[in-house]
């Protein structure tokens, strides 16, 4: 749940005003750099889904996503930040900086599950 959480909220974050004005940048490789790292944060959330079975695996790639998503929140901070001050005209792009640390919460939070899942699954092979 939180995994998908973390993808839909990733693929939303491609259309807030945060990414358009990344792409409105003179400087095209910040806002690639921004829409990359949403990318792979988006395909690692959908792709760890799928690794039901193995949750060592499923854990290490979202372990990955969580750092891909560091980064857009990153890159998404200075992209906010460089735009001027900090003020009411600017909330937009605050608000969407916010779906980014929405989407890194969902991530830990998936991460604490699966963890504690195989943790569970251990417990029951060392009482066997």
């Amino acid at each position: 749940m939180f995994l998908v959480l973390s993808a839909i909220v990733n693929g939303a974050s491609i259309f807030t005003p945060l990414a358009v004005r990344a792409m409105q940048d003179p400087q095209e490789w910040i806002g690639i750099l921004f829409m990359a790292l949403l990318a792979v944060s988006l395909v690692l959330s959908l792709y760890a889904i799928f690794l039901y079975a193995d949750r060592r695996k499923q854990m290490h790639w979202v372990r990955l996503a969580g750092l891909s998503q560091a980064g857009s929140i990153a890159v998404g901070g200075a992209i906010a930040f460089s735009l001027g001050g900090i003020g009411t005209f600017m909330i937009q792009e605050l608000l969407s900086l916010l779906l980014l640390v929405v989407a890194a919460i969902s991530l830990w939070q998936a991460h604490r599950l699966i963890r504690k899942d195989q943790e569970l699954v251990d417990s029951m092979h060392r009482i066997r």
